[in-house]
C-alpha cells in the first residue's frame, strides 16, 4: 500500500468512526430523552397516586374525628342527664317528707280537705265519660 492510500484509508476509517460515535452520541440522547420521559411519567403517575392515597387517609381522619367527636357529645349529653337526673332525685328526696307533712297538715285541716276533693270531683267529671254508670 502505497502512503497515500495509507492515509486515504487512515481518514476513511476517523470518518466512520466521527460518524459511528456521532450516530451512538444521537442513540443515547434519544434513549436518555426517552427514559426522562418515562421517569416525568412514572413520577406523575406517583403523584397522583400519592395524592389519592393522601386525600383518602384524610377523609378516613375526618371521618374518624366526626364519629369521635359526635361519640364524645352523645357521652357528654349523657353524663349531663345523669347528672340532671341525679340533681332531682337529690332534690326530691330532700322534699319528699315536707310534702308529707304538708299534705298530712292539709288532710286533718277539714276546710282544705274539702276543698281538695271538691278539686277531684270537678277533674273526675272533667275526664270521665258523662253517660250513666252501672
Amino acid at each position: 500500500m502505497t502512503p497515500n492510500a495509507t492515509v486515504a484509508a487512515d481518514m476513511q476509517a476517523e470518518a466512520l468512526i466521527a460518524e459511528i460515535e456521532r450516530q451512538a452520541g444521537l442513540q443515547r440522547q434519544q434513549m436518555l430523552d426517552v427514559a426522562a420521559r418515562e421517569c416525568d411519567d412514572i413520577r406523575q403517575r406517583a403523584r397522583v397516586k400519592a395524592r389519592r392515597q393522601m386525600q383518602r387517609a384524610v377523609d378516613d381522619l375526618r371521618r374518624t374525628e366526626a364519629q369521635r367527636t359526635q361519640q364524645l357529645r352523645a357521652e357528654l349529653e349523657t353524663a349531663a342527664r345523669r347528672q340532671a337526673s341525679m340533681r332531682q332525685h337529690e332534690l326530691l328526696a330532700a322534699a319528699w317528707p315536707r310534702l308529707i307533712d304538708a299534705i298530712l297538715h292539709r288532710w286533718h285541716d277539714a276546710t282544705a280537705r274539702g276543698h281538695w276533693m271538691d278539686q277531684q270531683m270537678a277533674l273526675a267529671r272533667a275526664r270521665l265519660p258523662s253517660r250513666a254508670w252501672v
